[in-house]
């Protein structure tokens, strides 16, 4: 249940980072991609 909760974390981060990178001008993939990086192994622990 606990890997269920933190894949909606790091879906619900970076599609909030994706907005964000949208309003600005930005492809919404770039901010997506940079917090799944930057979420992922620390939220799974591993690393």
């Amino acid at each position: 249940m606990e890997i269920i909760l933190t894949v909606i974390l790091i879906l619900a981060f970076s599609r909030l980072i994706g907005e964000i990178f949208e309003r600005k001008k930005m492809p919404a993939i770039i901010g997506e991609v940079m917090i799944g990086i930057l979420l992922g192994p620390m939220l799974l622990k591993w690393g």
